[in-house]
């Protein structure tokens, strides 16, 4: 342990920055690690069994460049997505200003009935139904062709179903 702290306290006497990077212990966080992924944290400390300020350093570039990369796929995605929704606005309103021209040439718009008419159109339909037809029989007129008939009594109508 004395021996470890003398070339800890010598080496940056002597002046090699490289290899007091190298022994000098340093904790990757998780968070950091995970980022870059488990596999691409290396331990280059004393004889590979810690992780060195070296090796911290490689997992911040590590990082940096995964940020600038994924920050890049992003952008072209969000280009990509702005290009096609043009094309896609553009060939849709060219569709609609078909169909509008369609429209105008096969529909003349001065002749067109109204939403408003339609309540009116519904409400002639149903004073119709009650309107009586020629040959339609009152209410009175029908039980009294069903009494004499003899389908008033429930036990004639099933004799007469059989």
């Amino acid at each position: 342990m004395k021996a470890l702290l003398a070339c800890l306290l010598l080496l940056p006497l002597i002046g090699c920055a490289g290899l007091t990077d190298m022994i000098t212990p340093a904790q990757i966080p998780k968070d950091a690690a995970s980022y870059v992924g488990e596999d691409n944290v290396q331990k280059t400390g004393l004889f590979g069994k810690f992780t060195s300020k070296n090796d911290l350093e490689d997992v911040i570039a590590q990082a940096k460049s995964k940020h600038k990369r994924t920050v890049l796929e992003l952008q072209q995605a969000a280009d990509l997505d702005k290009l096609n929704f043009e094309i896609a606005s553009e060939v849709s309103e060219g569709a609609l200003f078909e169909a509008n021209e369609l429209q105008t040439r096969t529909i003349n718009p001065a002749m067109q009935v109204g939403m408003s008419a339609i309540p009116g159109l519904a409400g002639l339909g149903l004073g119709a139904r009650y309107i009586k037809r020629p040959g339609d029989k009152s209410k009175d007129e029908h039980d009294s062709a069903v009494k004499a008939a003899g389908l008033d009594d429930p036990e004639n109508y099933k004799e007469s179903l059989v």
